[in-house]
């Protein structure tokens, strides 16, 4: 059956994120503005043509190895929502604002995970995709959060990590990396996670406890960020950057984050 909607259409994405943005000024945090990431669409439109609801891919790969795949060196999080109905043409928006809604005060199922992406004051950037047929729509929502003006965006060469950019806004804190085994079962998971902590990078002098310790060639880890450090061996290995919000909002998460904590760029490496 051929789709009534698939592809581009900006201002259909901007009214769905408007939508977010209201919820958002409800719990007194700032909206998120648009942003093109490509990653939205081409998971909405992924998971309409396999007829699959879920974060992961078939082959049990997460949603933020293809936001970093689209080229967009930050962190980001994602939201998603389904409708299955024999009445949709024609009430597309309304029944997505009703998603939405669910995603923010019925999240229960999903430990409010989505709730706390789409509310989170971390985020200023949100994309939006949808797919549909005559049956069904699938949503997706990626809010990005976008605080480094990158001099050399983040790339391995020969196992090493290397980045360096200005943060804006936030404070640099930890750098950790995540292993994430990649398999066909993750796709029954209600949530996605970066997988397990493998290792902290930590200059001369500092330690973790019950983690390992990588040391950096080069760091710098402020506001002028400068960062080269060896990778360890692993499955889909992810590098999190975290910083603190240097803003203050009287925002409460549901789920395991963190208030003031936010995630700053996640790069995945296979």
């Amino acid at each position: 059956m051929s789709p009534l909607y698939l592809g581009g259409n900006e201002l259909f994405f901007r009214e769905i994120l408007d939508f977010v943005n209201e919820l958002r000024s409800k719990h007194g945090v700032p909206p998120v503005r648009y942003a093109s990431t490509g990653v939205a669409q081409f998971r909405a439109e992924y998971m309409l043509r396999e007829r699959l609801f879920s974060h992961y891919d078939r082959e049990g790969i997460p949603p933020f190895y293809y936001f970093a795949r689209f080229g967009n060196p930050f962190y980001a999080e994602e939201a998603i929502g389904y409708v299955q109905s024999n009445h949709i043409q024609g009430r597309g928006l309304e029944m997505l604002r009703k998603v939405i809604i669910d995603m923010v005060y019925h999240d229960e199922e999903s430990g409010w995970g989505h709730r706390d992406t789409l509310l989170d004051p971390c985020f200023n950037y949100g994309d939006v995709g949808v797919a549909m047929d005559n049956n069904h729509i699938y949503l997706d929502i990626t809010m990005v959060s976008a605080w480094i003006h990158w001099s050399f965006p983040p790339s391995v060469r020969g196992n090493v990590f290397t980045a360096e950019g200005k943060v804006y806004t936030m404070v640099p804190s930890q750098v950790l990396i995540y292993d994430s085994v990649v398999d066909r079962s993750n796709v029954n998971r209600h949530y996605y996670d970066l997988g397990n902590l493998k290792a902290m990078v930590l200059p001369p002098n500092y330690y973790a406890k019950d983690v390992d310790v990588i040391r950096p060639l080069t760091w710098s880890l402020t506001r002028d960020m400068k960062l080269k450090f060896p990778l360890p061996q692993g499955h889909l290995l992810s590098v999190l950057i975290l910083g603190k919000d240097s803003r203050s909002f009287n925002w409460t998460p549901m789920s395991n984050k963190q208030r003031g904590l936010c995630g700053l760029l996640v790069h995945p490496v296979i």
